[in-house]
């Protein structure tokens, strides 16, 4: 069997129509510093996407160029459509294909939700992100994400997407803070300073 090398990042297909699933993905590209290739993350809202023939082009290149692909479904995701295709060109061009499937039970004979072809030698069951990001390409060391940018990007495309809890790490600090603490106006995303 031919494997083919290839050093261009991480693609994941996972259900477009689900907000929280694209947010999760542009976390990790922004935030975290992963080389995720996946531009449909950028357009997943209604009516974001303005030609659905390019999108399925440039997603083959995507695929194509990829050092892995992460197939990524809850229990409540199925019957996939998309992904599925996705999975399917990853198998074709020789990419290593990871399933991760939180909560989901797999039949062990036919595979079904997802499929039989989890057989195939290029794919791997593995139980989190994190294990199938496991020696995968980044994009930014963390010390070199400009942070303050990643917050600005994110307010602006979804301001529900970021809260304190999900940034554990660093800390946002209010200049002159008004007396309830908040920042009277001022612009948090200026202050995201990194722990010491």
């Amino acid at each position: 069997m031919n494997v083919t090398n290839h050093a261009g990042g991480t693609y994941i297909a996972s259900r477009a129509s689900i907000p929280a699933r694209a947010a999760q993905w542009r976390h990790l590209r922004d935030v975290e510093g992963w080389h995720i290739t996946s531009s449909w993350i950028d357009e997943a809202g209604e009516g974001e996407t303005d030609s659905f023939s390019e999108l399925w082009v440039r997603i083959e290149n995507e695929i194509r160029n990829a050092e892995r692909l992460i197939l990524y479904a809850e229990a409540d995701d199925f019957p996939l459509k998309g992904a599925y295709i996705e999975v399917g060109m990853a198998l074709a061009f020789g990419i290593k294909v990871f399933v991760v499937a939180p909560g989901v039970t797999i039949e062990p004979r036919s595979r079904r939700p997802v499929g039989s072809w989890m057989d195939h030698p290029l794919v791997s069951l593995v139980p989190d992100i994190a294990t199938a990001l496991e020696g995968a390409a980044r994009r930014l060391a963390p010390d070199e994400i400009d942070f303050a940018e990643v917050v600005r990007q994110h307010m602006r495309k979804d301001p529900k997407i970021l809260t304190i809890r999900e940034w554990p790490h660093y800390r946002f600090e209010a200049v002159n803070p008004g007396a309830d603490g908040s920042l009277s106006g001022q612009n948090t995303e200026d202050h995201l300073t990194e722990p010491n």
